[in-house]
């Protein structure tokens, strides 16, 4: 239940991040968005447009999203660390929305070693990455970013289900393949019949209550990672 609270708040605290706006910052706008955008254009290469404000500039870092060709209408999360000095610093999220695919495939193939088929849940992070990751990393670079934060639902069938190792072995390997900073990946197993009806707002479901008939569950913050297993009798 400890665990499940925290995830919870975790989720909401992502959500809000991506979401809040700057309707308080009474502070004088600098130029400091051109410059985080022209900064963008160079680091990747295609033009970039202003979206919209999030997040609060109180803490000295200035957030805002925005779009580019490449991703449609996804806005890209652009955060300016001491905006106001000369040491600022420009992050962003871009390499968690160009990796979104490959991360669900990376899930699928863990999962699919052990069970015979599997749905996975993902979304972007909706903070911004370490500003020392360069815009040509690998796939195997960006997972190892710290600074990453990674929510993971993955359903597979009961029917597919041996015993407690297959969920051990797969946890176990994408805690120690992911470095990101903040995790929360669950692994369900629920009865066939739900398995063919299971949705991403579903398996978030099942993943906050004991429902399912096992389920295993990474759960990193504060530098400090845990797995737990649940049910499987």
């Amino acid at each position: 239940m400890k665990h499940i609270l925290l995830s919870a708040i975790l989720i909401a605290a992502i959500m809000i991040e991506g979401t809040s706006c700057n309707i308080f910052n009474d502070e004088p706008k600098l130029n400091v968005n051109e410059m985080a955008l022209e900064y963008m254009e160079q680091k990747y290469g295609e033009k970039f447009e202003y979206k919209a404000p999030t997040g609060s500039s109180y803490t000295g870092n200035r957030t805002f999203l925005a779009t580019c060709e490449s991703f449609g209408d996804e806005t890209v999360v652009v955060q300016i660390v001491n905006y106001k000095t000369d040491e600022r610093q420009f992050r962003d999220n871009y390499l968690a929305i160009k990796y979104a695919d490959r991360m669900i495939d990376y899930f699928s193939q863990i999962v699919n070693n052990q069970f015979g088929e599997s749905k996975v849940y993902y979304s972007p992070t909706g903070k911004p990455l370490s500003a020392d990751l360069p815009a040509n990393a690998t796939f195997e670079e960006y997972l190892m970013d710290p600074s990453d934060t990674i929510l993971a639902w993955i359903v597979v069938k009961k029917s597919d289900y041996r015993d407690m190792d297959q969920l051990s072995e797969i946890m176990e390997t994408i805690s120690s393949d992911c470095a990101a900073g903040m995790m929360s990946v669950y692994l369900i197993v629920i009865e066939d019949s739900e398995y063919i009806d299971c949705t991403d707002s579903k398996a978030r479901y099942y993943s906050m209550h004991e429902l399912c008939f096992a389920k295993g569950e990474i759960f990193r913050a504060n530098g400090n990672t845990s797995i737990d297993y649940y049910g499987g009798e």
